[in-house]
């Protein structure tokens, strides 16, 4: 299986957390290339608590220790 978007997510993650940086679905979407109603669907299911939301926008406020495999494996187990 290629886990190209989740290390795609890694790393956008890793930089927003880095930063504090806000960020929407579509700038997600656009990094990963993922769908943003994939984004929301993950962010429903599995992200909401390593993701703050406001508003439009999320933080990252979790996500400590991942990594790329680990993000993938999250993103899996929403598929089955």
């Amino acid at each position: 299986m290629d886990h190209t978007n989740t290390k795609r997510a890694w790393r956008f993650f890793e930089t927003h957390k880095n930063s504090g940086q806000a960020f929407t679905s579509s700038d997600l979407a656009n990094a990963t290339g993922w769908s943003p109603s994939t984004v929301r669907t993950y962010y429903n299911k599995k992200w909401r608590k390593h993701l703050a939301k406001e508003g439009g926008t999320y933080r990252v406020t979790g996500f400590d220790g991942f990594t790329a495999d680990e993000i993938a494996i999250v993103a899996r187990f929403l598929r089955h």
